[in-house]
């Protein structure tokens, strides 16, 4: 783990007596958000006590204990999942027949099992500790261990990058699967409400909900606050605008239901002239990247090989002052923006309002001079 403040860098996988590197070979590390634990894989049999043997085991290290655990024993690692905070892991601990245990990090215990049967192909843990997806033979299933509870989320089979995302308040997961074993081209993208345990489908085609797009779809993420699936997709009638005959990255909008061509040259314009895939959000939410071999959709692209792009949503905040709204928003130097309005959305066009905007360091913010009478929607457009 290197601290990127100090400069210092700790060895994770190091041996039980602290002396020295573990004597196999250690890979696939993941670290909570506050960094206290790291979850990673190793062939090593001198990390932690009970779990020897050249096979691949799964070890979490407490760098604030100094203390590695291993979480498969002397058996072999096969599926893992961490919560953000690093106080649970879900753990595929055995094959035949296939159990899931849940690791309590503060208590350096397990304090759940589920024998689910047949093998597990993935798995992922909702933020809040609560709730394990997984997909075998019977579909994608759910299984909260505190209600004691399983049940089928959705029949069929994990797709090509399955996904299995959780929004950050653990209410929504995206996933991908396909309708048989054998037909990757049935790949769909579902958003899942584990609430109301209702699934929708994302990669539906332009203009008709519900039916699936015309090609493979997956690599879903989501963003924290569960609006907002991206995805990639070969299928070219989730839009008007996708001509290319390529790949593509995809931005579902859950509160409009629609979806919108990400890798293109702006909205509502052609795609980029190249594949592009491997979508994902950032913690927040708030910006996305995903690789392309696209050389129009920024400038200066000139290198002829495939780049990261990153996308950033534009999120304001409004206050209220002496019942007149006010917006801020990020901005950069040299970007225009305009501000515009309805006091109904279900209204035909949107007005734009005349006040000034402000500009402040990085910030832009605009104060409505005459605020509707009950409520009124506002949406900021940034002209270049």
């Amino acid at each position: 783990v290197r601290d990127l403040q100090t400069g210092d860098t700790e060895l994770i996988s190091v041996n039980a007596a602290g002396t020295a590197a573990g004597n196999g070979a250690s890979r696939s590390p993941t670290i909570n958000t506050d960094g206290r634990y790291v979850l990673f894989c190793s062939t090593s049999s001198d990390l932690a006590p009970g779990a020897t043997g050249v096979s691949e085991k799964l070890f979490l290290r407490d760098r604030q204990s100094a203390a590695t655990f291993g979480l498969t024993g002397s058996n072999s690692v096969e599926k893992a999942a961490m919560t953000p905070d690093g106080r649970y892991v879900a753990v595929v601990r055995t094959s035949s027949p296939a159990t899931i245990g849940l690791w309590d990090s503060l208590l350096a215990a397990y304090v759940a099992t589920n024998v689910t049967g047949s093998a597990i192909e993935s798995l992922a843990i909702s933020p809040d500790g609560i709730r394990i997806v997984y997909f075998n033979a019977a579909g994608l299933s759910a299984w909260d261990w505190v209600a004691s509870q399983t049940w089928l989320v959705a029949n069929g089979y994990a797709g090509n990058s399955a996904g299995l995302r959780f929004s950050a308040d653990s209410r929504w997961l995206t996933y991908a699967k396909s309708a048989t074993v054998s037909s990757a081209l049935t790949n769909q993208v579902w958003l899942y409400d584990v609430v109301s345990k209702n699934n929708r489908l994302v990669s539906h085609r332009s203009g008709t909900l519900g039916v699936n797009a015309s090609d493979n779809s997956d690599s879903p993420d989501i963003s924290a606050d569960g609006r907002f699936v991206i995805y990639h997709s070969t299928s070219t009638n989730l839009v008007v605008v996708d001509t290319n005959g390529m790949p593509d990255v995809f931005l579902y909008d859950a509160l409009t239901g629609t979806n919108i061509l990400l890798s293109a040259i702006g909205v509502g314009v052609p795609p980029g002239n190249e594949r592009s895939l491997a979508p994902l959000f950032s913690g927040n939410g708030r910006t996305l990247v995903f690789r392309t071999w696209a050389s129009n959709l920024a400038v200066n692209d000139m290198n002829r090989f495939n780049d990261i792009l990153a996308y950033e949503f534009l999120y304001l905040t409004m206050v209220l002052t002496n019942g007149a709204p006010t917006l801020n928003w990020p901005a950069l130097p040299g970007q225009i923006f305009r501000v515009e309005s309805k006091n109904a959305l279900t209204g035909a066009r949107w007005q734009t309002n005349h006040a000034p905007i402000l500009l402040n360091g990085n910030r832009a913010s605009f104060t409505d001079p005459a605020p509707a009478a009950s409520h009124r929607f506002y949406r900021v457009v940034r002209k270049y």
